[in-house]
C-alpha cells in the first residue's frame, strides 16, 4: 500500500515508533522498552500499523453499506431495467443515496477511530 511505501522509503522508524513498538539498535540487542510487541524488531525501519480493534468496526460498517448498495442496484435493475442511468429523477436520487452511504461509512469509521464511538464485542475485554 501507499502507507507501507511511505514508511519504508521516506519516514523510517521515528522515536515514537521505537518507544511504542520496540527497536533493535544496530540490528542486535534489545533496548529497555515497556512494550511486549515484536513489531519494532521485525521492522527496524518502521512500519504502517493498523490496530486490530479499529479494523473490525470499519469492516462491519463497510459491509452494511456494501450490502445496502447492492440492494439498491438490484432494486434499480428490477424497477427500471438498469443499475445506472435510466429516468433522471431516480438516477439523481440513487446518486445522492450512494454518496450518503459513503459519508456514513467515512463518518462512523472516523468517529470510532477518534474515540467518539466505542465498539465492544461480546467476550472482549
Amino acid at each position: 500500500t501507499l502507507a507501507a511505501v511511505y514508511w519504508n522509503y521516506f519516514a523510517g522508524a521515528t522515536d515514537e515508533f521505537k518507544a511504542r513498538y520496540g527497536y533493535k539498535e544496530g540490528g542486535i540487542g534489545y533496548p529497555g522498552t515497556d512494550t511486549l510487541s515484536t513489531i519494532g524488531y521485525d521492522y527496524p525501519n518502521g512500519a504502517f500499523i493498523v490496530p486490530a480493534g479499529s479494523l473490525g468496526f470499519s469492516v462491519t460498517v463497510f459491509t452494511c453499506c456494501a450490502v445496502t448498495c447492492i440492494g439498491v442496484l438490484v432494486y434499480r435493475r428490477i424497477a427500471f431495467g438498469c443499475e445506472l442511468g435510466g429516468p433522471s429523477t431516480p438516477a439523481y436520487f440513487t446518486a445522492f443515496f450512494l454518496t450518503l452511504l459513503w459519508l456514513v461509512y467515512v463518518t462512523l469509521s472516523g468517529l470510532e477511530i477518534y474515540g467518539f464511538i466505542e465498539m465492544t464485542l461480546p467476550g472482549a475485554r
